[in-house]
């Protein structure tokens, strides 16, 4: 078990806030024995399914193995483990939401839940448009105070544009080739590009630090604003 006594209580009154179901699908390396054969994947397993059970029927769970359950990667692009999709959402965590990555998970589904993102309706009608086929990867690490507030700030741009654009959290320690690919040297590192057949393309580090919303959708709409902003 991983959450008890208190911390329980403030999850399930966080799940409380939901709305309507939410899909959620959690790849892994669960083999024929029912057993996962890395950490992190057991790690991300049991967090999601207890969050399920917490979330009075309203978080649909489905764990898929990578060696497996092989057409259902490839559908879904997944090429890496653990990860966790919002299929309906256009959000991939490729590595586990620990650490201080769990309550922007957890503030994650609720969104997701109720679509509440706080993100103006000239920028939603921005991101479907012009934002289309973009995506966020935002890369992070367990400890860092900063990277919540940039994933959560990544997720409701996502959800807003109804997956239009897409929102990927990278943890760092689980994948030091992007970290290497990118040069990250600090986290946050937000990384803007496209993608296509869940491939990424023309993808660089447009912000290193924590950014604002709005910085994120002129990046990915090419539409300047005012002094009106988006803080989330």
């Amino acid at each position: 078990m991983i959450f008890s006594g208190q911390s329980t209580e403030i999850v399930k009154k966080e799940l409380a806030k939901m709305e309507k179901p939410v899909k959620v699908l959690v790849f892994t390396s669960l083999g024929p024995d029912g057993k996962r054969k890395c950490p992190a994947c057991e790690d991300t397993a049991i967090l999601i399914k207890e969050l399920a059970k917490m979330s009075n029927d309203k978080l649909d769970v489905k764990e898929y193995s990578i060696t497996e359950d092989k057409d259902i990667c490839v559908q879904y692009h997944v090429e890496r483990i653990p990860t966790i999709l919002f299929p309906d959402y256009g959000i991939r965590y490729t590595g586990s939401p620990i650490g201080m990555e769990a309550a922007p998970f957890l503030q994650t589904i609720v969104l997701a839940s109720t679509s509440k993102t706080g993100v103006p309706a000239d920028m939603i009608n921005d991101l479907k448009t012009k934002g289309k086929g973009k995506i966020i990867r935002t890369i992070v690490t367990p400890t860092c105070s900063y990277c919540p507030t940039a994933v959560l700030i990544a997720n409701r741009v996502a959800i807003a544009s109804g997956g239009a654009v897409q929102s990927e959290i990278i943890e760092s320690y689980e994948h030091g080739d992007l970290v290497a690919k990118y040069k990250v040297t600090g986290v946050p590192a937000v990384v803007l590009g496209k993608i296509t057949d869940g491939k990424v393309t023309d993808d660089e580090v447009a912000f290193l630090g924590l950014p604002s919303g709005r910085g994120i959708v002129e990046k990915l709409t090419g539409h300047v604003r005012g002094i009106e902003s988006m803080y989330t």
